[in-house]
């Protein structure tokens, strides 16, 4: 009977381990691709900063409340190689605003990119705290 019991326990405690790796791997992935934090960026303009550099404004739809956890620019193609763009934002304190859920136009960024490359080759990623589990990754440009 106690072998019996602990033969259960064994595969009941493995099947939770299954489950539960199943839940960190594929959940991050599910939420990015069907429960984002924030909805696609729409460029609205661009235009020529210093050299090198574009001051680019989005519009954006804020789809969940979730405390932000960072942002990041890359230059490159989906699926091929890229690399981090370093940004700052053109606005009051130069930082973020923290916005609630719905329809909005961003600061301007300022991005180091010439104008060209933030109309073709720009990727952008915002990664937010939505719950305890994992941090929400939002793909939002292209």
């Amino acid at each position: 009977m106690i072998t019996k019991n602990l033969a259960f326990l064994g595969i009941y405690l493995s099947a939770v381990m299954v489950l539960m790796m199943g839940f960190f791997t594929i959940g991050p992935e599910l939420e990015t691709r069907f429960w984002p934090a924030y909805g696609k960026f729409r460029l609205v303009s661009v235009e020529p900063y210093g050299e090198g550099h574009s001051r680019a404004v989005f519009e954006f739809e804020k789809k969940r409340s979730c405390t932000p956890a960072g942002f990041a620019w890359f230059n490159g193609e989906i699926g091929n190689s890229y690399q981090v763009v370093n940004f700052s934002i053109d606005g009051p304190g130069g930082s973020g605003v923290q916005r609630p859920t719905g329809h909005h136009v961003s600061s301007p960024y300022i991005i180091e990119v010439n104008p060209n490359d933030v109309r073709t080759r720009l990727l952008g990623e915002i990664y937010s705290r939505c719950h305890p589990f994992w941090i929400t990754r939002s793909e939002v440009f292209p």
